[in-house]
């Protein structure tokens, strides 16, 4: 399965999704609270695109290994999710028919 058979979402806006939503991972709060030099660098970096996903009922998971993001700090490997609801209108009909979205 490739990304082209969930959405149609262009490449730009999906980076942008990535970003937004690597800031809301729990991991990230906790860098911005404890490790701000860490946070900076990650919050700073910029996500590449990735066919590595995989999906349940309700989201899109984008899996980074270990400096796929940024090699100036460890981080190992990162989830990024994106819910289906902030790719609505860029699903596949086929996609939403089998998953049974609403």
């Amino acid at each position: 399965m490739q990304l082209s058979d969930i959405t149609s979402i262009p490449k730009d806006k999906l980076l942008q999704y990535l970003k937004i939503n690597l800031e809301k991972t729990t991991m990230m709060q906790q860098m911005k609270k404890y490790d701000q030099e860490g946070y900076r660098l990650l919050a700073n970096a910029s996500i590449p695109f990735t066919h590595n996903f995989y999906f349940d009922d309700n989201n899109l998971y984008f899996h980074y290994n270990m400096n796929e993001i940024t090699r100036n700090y460890d981080i190992g490997d990162l989830i990024i999710l994106i819910p289906f609801d902030d790719l609505k209108g860029t699903l596949q009909p086929e996609f939403i028919e089998r998953m049974k979205i609403k």
